[in-house]
């Protein structure tokens, strides 16, 4: 496989429309997750409300994470979106995309995110790369999330946001 890979933001209404067809091509199991994609991400990234950076392979889209400013904490960053095509798995572009968005907003005191308890891969690459689990819980429909955070911001504690 040719080593071609390029991280980078949306420039053009053709990046948001490849990161709307990835998001819907590799779905997740939240309730009424499309109409998210649909009616609330791909908007709120058009008008900047949430902030996206792009993987390509070659010129292929292979990941995204996708990002706002926590609605009611002002000093907080929550994930809203990561993913990598299983086929790119391993290569360490989820972390990447990860310490990007960590050196883009060192103005915030922590990131959060929140993950399916089935996806135990997943939660363990969190962990692996010092996030810290805070809680489980059923955020969406009877099925339980874990809620994984980190402290990005100096002289920030974790008791200071929970």
């Amino acid at each position: 496989m040719k080593i071609d890979f390029k991280i980078r933001e949306i420039y053009s209404n053709k990046d948001l429309n490849l990161l709307h067809n990835f998001l819907l091509y590799f779905p997740i199991s939240y309730p009424n997750y499309n109409k998210w994609v649909n009616e609330t991400c791909i908007p709120e990234i058009n008008s900047g409300r949430k902030n996206a950076i792009l993987a390509f392979h070659e010129d292929r889209l292979i990941g995204d994470i996708i990002t706002q400013k926590h609605e009611e904490l002002s000093n907080v960053l929550e994930i809203k979106n990561l993913r990598i095509d299983p086929r790119y798995n391993g290569r360490g572009l989820g972390y990447f995309l990860l310490k990007q968005i960590e050196a883009e907003n060192k103005d915030f005191g922590m990131i959060y995110g929140d993950i399916r308890q089935e996806l135990q891969g997943t939660i363990r690459f969190f962990e692996l790369i010092r996030f810290k689990k805070i809680m489980t819980v059923s955020l969406y429909n009877n099925k339980l999330d874990t809620i994984v955070m980190k402290e990005l911001g100096k002289n920030k504690k974790l008791e200071d946001f929970i």
